[in-house]
């Protein structure tokens, strides 16, 4: 035996419990633990899991509802359309063969109850009826249609449009038509809508799902209830679950009845279909089987906690026999007598209380070297814990699996760390190609490369976005290896941009107004600029002595129509688009769509006007500079595509308007320092001139704009036409001030004085023009990269500065040739 000191027993030990109480406690625990998980688990996984399934029931029904409804209206639209081209291209039939051709139509037509031909000012001329009403045909001829929204909406949009659902005149009972323009006639088809109620109880799975159908307004259509004949002018517009309309489960009340339901939007005609269900009979299955775990879990506790005080009893017993012996070897009396027990390890502890002294300073001593091992382990994993606050930390090993998953993790992911421990992030929250991402990621943090911070998007639990700035690097393992670490922060501001967008939509009437009202002012104030511009060029003409300051005035007249006639233009269209919007706000039929394109609109058109009103401004503020030949003041360093883009959407709503096509390829790699201005008021002289001049009583046109670099330092810009091109007397006076072959229909002759002008002097190039009549004309624009100072020589390029119409017609197919100018401005 060692002469070794054994530990010092203190005075006063700490409280201690009877043995009997804390086996009792214990077991009681180990028992109530899996009776609290199963609990848990049905309530947290298994019934958001049944209710799950319940909504997956809804959302199948109404999808497939709706795949009917779609598939039942793209036929009779594809049928109705057919019936209209053959009307447009037969324009021979007499009334009766029109009547005799719809009236089979509608006979043979599983679709269509009454068809409808109006005359160009909406009223029916012609109806096809089945032979049943067809004693009705007097009653429907030369009444009037044309005010009908769907009848506006067909002609405006020149497609098929669906009506809202009404009462048929022809079969009194409730009907929606299809609108489809045949020229400036319109062909009207009624559906009967009788068969919906029928379809939706074939699709509502033995009445356990109500479907109800919906239309443009959300009046009620149709009800597989059965009961739609005294509901369906009924209107659900005000119910939730209708307002979102995005296919996601809304709880709502309706005829005092708690539902539980989801509503789809149906393509064609805009309608909507909604699928419910009382909330007690989808979610009634979860209350029948948490009674049942409930009442087998209690059995199974009482059970437990029966066997635990049973078990403590005898084994509190056998330990307090123990108790005594050890209690005896303390006071230093060895010759006790031995306890027999059927328990193997009391055996043995009654043969080792002899050595029992001696043993227990040699394992405190390697107790010792232990607990620092353990303690340096808790350490680390504490390190890593405790300094990441609100930071989702993940440990994972070189196949990605998952070995640490803590508690900010479970928020932010919502799931459960025992959820997680050992699987892999595709069969969590990534897709195949993040996991085959996050894997290449693992591999470079092996080779010692911290990672980050990176931003990640991934698709939450709950459909939302989530965006996360993550950090990945390697730690050691224990027993050698890498670890990789995951720590990740929740950067999404869903609620800012939920926010700004409510702000945005509030103000969004009161800033369209206001802006509007402004532009109107604008536009005036440059109405009357103009107008006494253009009455001094009248006077500056009519006087020999100045009339070189008459043709300054004229040009900037000319200059000022174009960015003054956008303006007005582009007014009157948002004052159109804040109509629109306006009727579909007091209608009640405001969609996120339209917002947000009224929104795009709104800002292309301010950007057009603040673009010509600023041009216009620039104009009269700079008369002085204009009266000295600098017409581009404004010197910059530019890219050339930006410039011919500006003039392109700048010009885009007028050519709108005329057959005439723009085409413009600019090499996005040329830059200049020289005027934009004037080189804008270039292209838009040359184009206007083509559109004008070139292409005059025709029905077709082409303009093309076309730049590349050439020798260095210079660069050609081409603008084409397939017009009329120039005759051979006019090409030599292109240029010659008010020379124009439009005298008296509104050409001054300044536009091209203006353009070769502006081309020669303040840009420092040279202007080539090539045409042959009936075939077109191109005029070519040489300019140097830096445009030169004023008064400084440019070192042109020799090169031909004007060619007559002798010259051969410009390269390239015809439809890329053409006249970009008539010898008017």
């Amino acid at each position: 035996m060692s002469s070794e000191r054994p530990p010092d027993i203190p005075a006063h030990p700490r409280r201690s419990w009877p043995l009997l109480g804390i086996l009792a406690s214990r077991f009681m625990l180990v028992a109530c633990i899996p009776v609290l998980a199963i609990g848990l688990l049905f309530r947290l996984y298994y019934e958001p899991l049944m209710r799950s399934d319940a909504e997956a029931k809804q959302l199948n029904a109404a999808q497939a509802t709706a795949q009917q409804l779609e598939y039942h209206f793209s036929v009779a639209n594809r049928e109705l359309s057919t019936l209209a081209r053959l009307f447009t291209h037969a324009q021979r039939l007499n009334h009766a063969e029109i009547e005799t051709l719809l009236d089979a139509y509608a006979d043979s037509s599983h679709f269509y109850e009454a068809l409808y031909l109006t005359d160009e000012f909406g009223q029916i001329r012609a109806t096809g009826l089945a032979a049943s009403r067809r004693n009705l045909r007097q009653n429907l001829q030369g009444l009037d249609i044309s005010a009908r929204d769907f009848v506006l909406q067909a002609h405006r949009r020149n497609q098929g449009y669906w009506s809202n659902s009404y009462l048929s005149t022809v079969s009194a009972r409730l009907t929606v038509a299809l609108a489809q323009p045949v020229g400036t006639r319109t062909l009207v088809g009624e559906i009967a809508i009788g068969q919906l109620p029928e379809l939706a109880r074939q699709l509502s799975q033995n009445d356990t799902l109500q479907i109800r159908l919906l239309d443009r307004q959300n009046q009620l259509v149709a009800n597989s209830a059965g009961n739609n004949q005294g509901k369906q002018q009924l209107n659900l517009g005000n119910l939730a679950v209708v307002q979102q309309g995005q296919g996601s489960s809304t709880h709502f009340q309706l005829d005092g009845q708690a539902l539980v339901g989801v509503a789809l939007n149906v393509a064609g005609p805009d309608w909507q279909v909604l699928v419910a269900q009382p909330e007690a009979q989808a979610y009634g299955q979860i209350g029948i089987v948490w009674q049942r775990i409930s009442l087998v879990l209690g059995l199974a506790l009482a059970v437990a906690l029966l066997i635990a005080g049973l078990t403590s009893w005898a084994l509190a017993k056998k330990i307090s026999l123990f108790t005594a012996h050890v209690e005896a070897i303390a006071q230093g009396r060895y010759d006790l007598p031995p306890i027999h027990s059927g328990i193997k390890e009391l055996g043995r502890l009654q043969n080792s209380l002899q050595q029992m002294v001696m043993a227990i300073c040699e394992r405190e001593q390697a107790m010792r070297g232990s607990e620092q091992q353990l303690r340096d382990s808790e350490d680390r994993l504490l390190a890593t814990l405790e300094n990441t606050p609100n930071v989702a930390v993940q440990w994972f090993d070189r196949q990605g699996r998952v070995l640490l998953w803590n508690h900010a993790s479970e928020s932010l992911y919502a799931i459960e760390r025992q959820d997680a421990l050992g699987k892999t992030l595709d069969q969590l929250i990534f897709n195949p190609e993040q996991q085959q991402l996050f894997l290449a990621n693992l591999r470079e943090a092996a080779n010692g490369i911290a990672l980050g911070p990176y931003l990640l998007k991934l698709q939450g639990l709950d459909g939302q976005p989530l965006y996360l700035l993550t950090t990945t690097f390697n730690i050691p393992a224990p027993g050698g290896g890498q670890h990789f670490v995951c720590m990740s922060i929740d950067v999404s501001e869903q609620k800012k941009v939920e926010q700004a967008y409510r702000e945005l939509n509030n103000s969004l009437e009161q800033r369209v107004s206001q802006r509007t009202q402004a532009l109107s002012q604008s536009n005036q104030e440059l109405n009357s600029a103009l107008a006494n511009l253009q009455q001094a060029q009248h006077g500056l003409v009519q006087s020999e002595k100045l009339a070189a300051l008459g043709s300054l005035v004229a040009g900037i007249a000319h200059e000022l129509s174009t960015p003054i006639g956008n303006s007005v233009m582009a007014a009157s269209t948002l004052q159109d688009h804040t109509r629109t919007m306006q009727r579909a706000v007091t209608e009640g039929a405001l969609r996120r769509s339209m917002l947000e394109q009224f929104v795009a609109d709104s800002q292309t058109t301010c950007d057009i006007l603040n673009r010509n009103l600023r041009r216009a401004s620039e104009l009269i503020s700079s008369f002085k500079q204009v009266a000295v030949d600098q017409t581009g003041a404004q010197r910059r360093s530019f890219q050339l595509i930006e410039v011919v883009n500006e003039i392109v959407i700048t010009l885009g709503p007028s050519l709108k308007k005329t057959p005439f096509v723009l085409e413009s390829n600019i090499d996005d790699s040329l830059w200049l320092d020289s005027y934009p201005g004037a080189l804008g008021q270039i292209l838009v002289n040359l184009i206007n001139n083509a559109v004008l001049h070139a292409f005059a009583n025709r029905d077709h046109g082409f303009i093309a704009l076309r730049a590349y670099a050439t020798q260095p330092g210079w660069l050609e810009l081409t603008v084409t036409d397939n017009g009329c091109g120039i005759s051979a007397e006019h090409l030599p006076r292109i240029y010659d001030p008010f020379f124009t072959t439009k005298l008296g229909q509104g050409g001054s002759g300044l536009g091209l004085n203006i353009v070769h002008n502006l081309a020669t002097g303040i840009l420092g190039g040279r202007l080539e023009v090539v045409s042959q009549v009936n075939w077109g004309t191109r005029f070519t624009l040489a300019l140097p990269l830096c445009a030169p100072t004023a008064n400084a020589p440019v070192d042109k390029p020799q090169a031909q500065l004007a060619v007559t119409s002798n010259s051969p017609p410009p390269p390239g197919p015809a439809v890329d040739s053409g006249s970009a100018a008539d010898p008017a401005a």
